[in-house]
């Protein structure tokens, strides 16, 4: 006899998102599995957003007086929730109706199973495809992890998930993420000092805890819009790079491919962001950041840089 499938809550943050939060929270009221709770989490929002959506069935507002910032509205959300698993929306994706449906079987066929994402495809503000469309499989596979099949076009993920999610710099969207609630309170909140890169920096703690398993299915719609953070190229470089400094003295016994993956990536992002601020005028955080890549590795190109920087 099939194991019972786990109830469940939907955390959604919102921020301001009158536009389109309507459409998160109708495709989570839409699952085919309904969830026991969709929580929506009114982070400081001034349009009215939580007003839209507290109508619906088996949801549930809870609101910050001011802006907290999303990792802070995450842990508010699960620090609230009454089941045992909780899966992420964020206000300006959507989910497709059997998105759950697909997901909670892994949870229920393995004890060790802490973590469950899928694929999912972007468009823009207009509904049009745009950039990534699936794959995640073959991506994951050339980071070396191999699958366990759990039926249902779901496997666990077999090899150093950790490691993989560094090489690749994550291959889990949060709309995409469910998980068990006493994973994360093993791992730990969201670190709230991070605007960005606040789900890598979760996933890899995560990924510590448990067993994490993929389901080979586009379940989810992201959009890309010009003004969210995924735009914001020098804010993502610059907490991407905090994030990676820690990760060495993290994860001292990692592969050699993955420190030299960590190393290449602080070399390349930092003299990124150095040339970022040296245009801009700012010079102590351009040298810093020479400085940074340097040590990192060796490029006689942010050499020079470093030394005009001192011209300039």
């Amino acid at each position: 006899m099939p194991a019972a499938l786990p109830a469940y809550t939907v955390v959604v943050p919102v921020f301001n998102g009158a536009r389109y939060v309507r459409r998160a929270v109708e495709s989570a009221v839409a699952q085919t599995v309904p969830a026991a709770e969709i929580l929506v989490i009114d982070d400081g929002s001034t349009d009215g957003s939580a007003g839209l959506v507290a109508h619906y069935p088996r949801v549930r507002v809870v609101t910050h007086a001011v802006n907290a910032g999303l990792s802070a509205a995450r842990n508010t959300g699960v620090a609230a929730a009454k089941t045992g698993v909780v899966a992420l929306l964020d206000s300006d994706d959507c989910w497709d109706a059997d998105k759950l449906e697909w997901q909670l079987p892994a949870f229920a066929a393995r004890p060790d199973v802490t973590v469950v994402f899928c694929d999912f495809r972007a468009v823009n503000v207009a509904g049009e495809p745009i950039g990534w469309q699936g794959g995640t499989l073959n991506r994951v596979a050339k980071l070396g992890l191999t699958f366990e099949p759990l039926g249902g076009d779901a496997s666990v993920l077999v090899g150093s998930t950790t490691e993989a999610l560094i090489r690749e710099t994550s291959f889990m969207h949060p709309s995409s993420v469910a998980f068990r609630r006493e994973a994360f309170d093993a791992a730990g909140p969201f670190n709230t000092s991070y605007r960005y890169a606040e789900d890598l920096e979760m996933w890899l703690r995560l990924a510590g805890v448990g067993r994490v398993a993929y389901v080979d299915r586009n379940l989810v719609t992201i959009e890309a819009r010009p003004d969210s953070l995924g735009h914001q190229t020098a804010k993502m470089a610059k907490y991407l790079t905090d994030l990676y400094a820690t990760l060495p003295a993290r994860f001292p016994d990692a592969a050699p491919e993955t420190k030299r993956a960590v190393a290449a990536f602080l070399k390349r992002e930092c003299a990124g962001l150095a040339w970022h601020h040296r245009e801009q005028g700012e010079l102590t955080l351009a040298r810093d950041y020479y400085r940074r890549s340097l040590a990192a590795g060796w490029s006689l190109r942010t050499l020079l840089g470093y030394l005009r920087s001192y011209t300039k």
